[in-house]
């Protein structure tokens, strides 16, 4: 995908109800598998329009949303105006690109991404970045595409470059040399989506994990 999808989708991102849907998903997995007690320092990694966060709600505490799309944080932006005076001050949008900007160590309780890993060139080189900036006892979780061989899922995507999903055996692998404990996995959506051979369902999982 070229650098400027994300900025020129973001305005009408939520209109499809299945990323609503989706989204509701993710967050209700997330708070099955963490011990959540609302008081989380939580960091959003690649949010979009912060449809997981506000999926969430006040299962967490004070959540970043970050995110390289400039288009995307301005949604964000405005649905944190948007909110009532006590809820607006436990969310703040962040330009983030871990190619080029760090995170503070041990800063963060809790770290989730969603369908961005695959998007992301090194993997091994953010997964360590999230290991340094959670706290003892932190929590990783990561919802994306099991592995796609035939990159059917960004077939219509010309200048898509990223992952094709994950194996997910690779990925606890690579999660446990990054420092974190075997991942629990489960499928926690499924995307129906037209490709080149017709519409075919695609796997969404959640990985969970916790700092070692």
């Amino acid at each position: 995908m070229h650098e400027t999808f994300f900025d020129e989708a973001a305005a009408t991102w939520d209109d499809d109800p299945a990323k609503v849907v989706r989204a509701r998903e993710i967050a209700d997995g997330i708070a099955a598998a963490i011990p959540l007690t609302g008081n989380e320092d939580a960091l959003e990694f690649g949010c979009g329009t912060g449809l997981i966060t506000f999926a969430l709600g006040d299962r967490v505490g004070h959540v970043t949303l970050a995110d390289s799309s400039p288009g995307m944080l301005a949604v964000v932006r405005d649905r944190i105006a948007a909110l009532p005076d006590a809820s607006r001050g436990r969310y703040e949008a962040s330009l983030l690109d871990l190619t080029t900007d760090a995170l503070a160590p041990a800063s963060v309780d809790l770290i989730y991404a969603s369908m961005s890993l695959h998007h992301v060139a090194d993997v091994a080189a953010v997964l360590a970045t999230f290991r340094t900036a959670l706290r003892p006892g932190g929590h990783l979780a990561i919802a994306d595409l099991d592995h796609d061989p035939d990159g059917q899922f960004h077939a219509h995507h010309d200048h898509f470059v990223g992952h094709h999903g994950f194996d997910r055996d690779a990925l606890a692998s690579e999660l446990e040399t990054a420092g974190f404990s075997r991942p629990t996995f489960t499928t926690v959506s499924t995307i129906n989506k037209h490709t080149h051979e017709g519409t075919a369902d695609f796997d969404v999982f959640l990985a969970v994990c916790s700092v070692v």
